[in-house]
């Protein structure tokens, strides 16, 4: 008796979990780029956080990780309207060179110990200060974006430190769909 009981309770917990399982209707969190011809995924604590700062001034900033290990690769990028421009964040494209949306991104091979590779708007204007060439420009495009999630793609080049005199590492076919955690 006690060994029937025992089947039975094992069989219906195995059917709660199968029958709990989640068939693709759960999104597939994610920010995966190509980072100078390797492909990377930032997915450990993969999100986005807005900040609302008041009288129309906003932020949201994306987060990743490759590993959840104390040296480790790491992805931001933050898309920020300009004060007092109050811009909405709308599905579509977003440059470095844009006046209405600042954009930075900071790519770290190794945090926080190794070389942090920066793109967006400070680097741009900083390239065209002293001149200095970006070949490709930071840019982003929202594919979807709502109160709880936002989505699309970007690329361009990202410099050592910041420094547009230095050799860039180019990332290209960078994907992101994150939940956003309000702030």
């Amino acid at each position: 008796m006690k060994r029937i009981v025992l089947v039975l309770f094992i069989s219906a917990i195995a059917i709660f979990i199968f029958s709990c399982k989640k068939s693709g209707s759960s999104p597939s969190y994610h920010i995966t780029a190509t980072v100078g011809g390797t492909n990377k995924t930032f997915n450990v604590s993969a999100f986005a956080i807005d900040t609302n700062y008041g009288g129309g001034a906003y932020e949201i900033e994306l987060l990743g990780a490759t590993s959840a290990s104390a040296s480790t690769g790491f992805f931001s990028l933050d898309i920020a309207n300009v004060y007092p421009a109050n811009k909405t964040l709308v599905a579509g494209n977003y440059s470095d060179t844009s006046s209405d949306f600042t954009l930075s991104a900071d790519y770290y091979s190794d945090y926080p110990n190794g070389t942090d590779y920066s793109a967006g708007n400070g680097v741009a204007s900083y390239a065209a200060s002293i001149p200095a060439t970006i070949t490709n420009h930071f840019k982003v495009t929202i594919t979807g974006i709502s109160s709880t999630e936002i989505k699309g793609t970007f690329s361009g080049d990202f410099f050592p430190d910041g420094d547009p005199t230095q050799t860039p590492v180019t990332i290209i076919n960078g994907s992101f769909d994150v939940p956003i955690k309000k702030q």
